[in-house]
């Protein structure tokens, strides 16, 4: 996770980002607790690949209706997903990827419909137009929440990928992005020429979209100091 709370006796206490956590004396007071719930968590100093986050005490979870909560998170994901998202018996969800990733399917005509003896009903929409792709849609909602956690391997790793036709793959294989790491490592992909044989996510923050020369449209990310 990307930020904790400290425990207060009468309430939780002030926000704590991973990055206070370091080699120096601790900035923050312990015990700390999840930024959405009162899980008890604790700062894992950054290693290797790994940035420094939170992470659950051992034989801790996530309590019920947590933003964390990654089974509920799972389970939501798959039931908005318009069948492209399956969870496996180990509890992983795995994101199938359509032939055409742009696919749209049918959605009401409007939010005011009729019944069978035409009388007017009204159903809610939470969905707000221009409508995206459900595998776009279920993409970005898995890429935020990765993002929450801090990109905690653990976390990471029950999360797949199965392009059109193709073996299932892992989450960072498909979507790249937002460390340094992530970026030179699709960069050394792109460098060998080969074509991917599968569509490609890239997380970041938009600094702007113009065209090239033949009127294609690019986007620019926001290029944040080492």
């Amino acid at each position: 996770m990307k930020k904790a709370r400290e425990k207060r006796p009468h309430g939780p206490g002030r926000f704590v980002s991973a990055e206070e956590i370091g080699p120096v004396a601790e900035t923050f007071r312990r015990p700390l607790i999840c930024e959405f719930c009162d899980s008890v968590v604790g700062p894992v100093r950054g290693y290797k690949n790994v940035p420094s986050l939170f992470r659950l005490l051992r034989g801790t979870v996530h309590q019920p209706g947590c933003a964390l909560n990654p089974t509920e998170f799972i389970q939501g994901v798959a039931h908005g997903s318009h069948g492209l998202a399956h969870v496996t018996d180990r509890g992983v969800l795995r994101l199938e990827l359509p032939e055409h990733i742009d696919a749209m399917p049918p959605f009401p005509p409007s939010d005011d419909l009729t019944g069978p003896d035409d009388p007017i009903r009204k159903r809610d929409i939470t969905t707000v137009r221009p409508y995206l792709p459900p595998a776009i849609t279920s993409a970005a909602k898995i890429a935020r929440f990765l993002q929450m956690h801090g990109f905690d391997p653990d976390t990471v790793d029950r999360f797949r990928v199965r392009p059109h036709g193709q073996r299932p793959i892992a989450w960072s294989r498909f979507c790249y992005g937002p460390s340094h790491l992530s970026y030179a490592a699709l960069y050394q992909l792109l460098r060998t020429g080969k074509a991917s044989t599968h569509p490609i996510a890239l997380q970041g923050t938009v600094q702007c979209i113009t065209e090239d020369r033949n009127g294609r449209p690019y986007v620019t990310l926001v290029r944040f100091p080492s």
